[in-house]
């Protein structure tokens, strides 16, 4: 899906750019492995600004390149194919006025990065793995399994064609960027983490695994509880490549990526304290009075399944509810995904008591939303896309969508990790084409005065 971009650049060295001064007339030819022309642009502008080079303008139009157009070219096709690996390569000339008679040659940044070593790092992440089960320790079978934060008996299973789901998948790009594409992968592997053994993965979700959701606020707490704890296990796995992978780039580049590790591992440590609440309603198995949800019931068949969570930082209608800057303060947290359900599937979201007071009132804008006439299928596949990576499709469903459909899918996906998209929403992207194909039968909820209000309107 994604394609290849070739672009040349004019560019001028910075004053504080001691290395590159002495070179005149530059022209940096980048090749982009990208989902789009326009990404492809601002992945190369904002490199260059982190070199210290003034972009003069663009020589030529952006093209969109194959591998034939440079077989006989040596340089043109070295740096294809390291796209091709890496997403991003780079080429510079210029005139060198430091010779003894100036002419144009070729020059490179000294400034190296250890690409083989971030990408052994990048692979061998799996080897972290532990049981987050509430009493884990001597209970534990010391066996850690591959578990399932998107249920697979179920939800995969029924999505899948011939065992396989498309599923979300960071490939590596220059430095320590990463761009997401959709990936064809067996549902044995899609959405796993390690982070139970294998005695307590079947102990605790064996209400969600074998039976479908009647609901219940166990069964629903299960879903939330598997999602909580695939997210601290991606972020423990984060704080880690970055704490291994910060010394191998160059030095200009790690203070922005020390803040991140920070702020890592701030939101590992607001999880853990999230966790505790979780951890004592599964424990007393006080889940009817300690967990909340809102279920969207849907008779039309599943073509995709997801697991995720957020902070709630603006509702529906763009009004602050938390201050996700404030650090001092406990955030609330929501959960949202999908799950099978007799004759349907259920959009659902879910959090604990302890959360509400943002919680409820992102539910009620979400209401308000619906009263505007808003499609709500479309509002909530805008929201699930713009908002989670952990969720798979339906090959059949996938491969039936245009090719612009799916191109402007993967430009949502991405543009929260485009550092020069000016789209910031996070409820809604004009972008996202309305092809979900889901028609919401029933709203279904444990909330005593949502049920009363949807009593009254029917």
């Amino acid at each position: 899906m994604n394609k290849t971009y070739f672009l040349t650049f004019k560019v001028k060295a910075l004053k504080n750019n001691l290395e590159w001064c002495k070179y005149k007339n530059i022209r940096a030819t980048c090749w982009v492995k990208t989902f789009s022309a326009i990404s492809a642009y601002r992945e190369c502008v904002h490199y260059l600004k982190g070199e210290n080079l003034k972009i003069q303008g663009l020589d030529e139009s952006i093209v969109n390149v194959t591998r034939e157009m440079f077989i006989d070219r040596d340089i043109g096709l070295e740096h294809f194919d390291n796209a091709q690996k890496q997403g991003f390569s780079i080429f510079y000339f210029g005139v060198d006025e430091s010779l003894a008679e100036s002419k144009f040659v070729n020059f490179e940044s000294k400034e190296k990065i250890d690409i083989g070593q971030i990408l052994k790092n990048k692979n061998s992440m799996d080897r972290h793995q532990f049981c987050l089960h509430p009493r884990a320790g001597d209970e534990c079978d010391k066996k850690i399994i591959n578990a399932h934060s998107i249920q697979n008996s179920q939800s995969l299973s029924s999505i899948a064609k011939d065992g396989h789901v498309y599923h979300l998948t960071h490939k590596y790009r220059h430095q320590t960027k990463t761009y997401l594409e959709y990936e064809k992968i067996g549902i044995n592997k899609a959405s796993v983490f390690k982070g139970f053994c294998k005695k307590h993965d079947n102990e605790i979700f064996q209400p969600i695994d074998n039976t479908k959701l009647e609901p219940n606020a166990e069964q629903v707490f299960l879903y939330a509880y598997r999602s909580l704890c695939k997210e601290i296990y991606q972020k423990y796995k984060v704080i880690n490549a970055l704490k291994e992978n910060i010394p191998l780039i160059p030095n200009k580049n790690q203070e922005d990526l020390t803040w991140h590790l920070l702020g890592n591992q701030k939101g590992y440590e607001e999880l853990i304290k999230i966790k505790q609440n979780y951890d004592a309603t599964f424990l007393n198995k006080s889940f009817d009075r300690e967990f909340l949800y809102l279920i969207f019931y849907s008779e039309t068949p599943m073509n995709l399944a997801f697991s995720s969570l957020i902070y709630p930082d603006y509702d529906f209608q763009g009004n602050l509810l938390q201050d996700l800057s404030d650090l001092k303060s406990d955030r609330d947290l929501i959960t949202y995904f999908s799950a099978p359900m007799k004759r349907g599937w259920g959009y659902v979201f879910a959090w604990h008591i302890k959360d509400n007071t943002s919680c409820e009132p992102f539910i009620i804008s979400l209401g308000r939303t619906i009263e505007t006439g808003r499609s709500i299928e479309h509002t909530l596949f805008q929201y699930m896309i713009l908002n989670s990576e952990n969720h798979a499709f339906s090959p059949t469903w996938w491969e039936s969508l245009e090719e612009s459909e799916r191109s402007q899918i993967l430009y949502a996906v991405n543009h929260k990790l485009d550092m020069m998209s000016r789209k910031t929403s996070s409820q809604e992207n004009d972008d996202i084409p309305d092809v979900s194909d889901w028609i919401f039968n029933d709203i279904l909820t444990n909330i005593q005065w949502f049920k009363k209000m949807l009593e009254t309107s029917n």
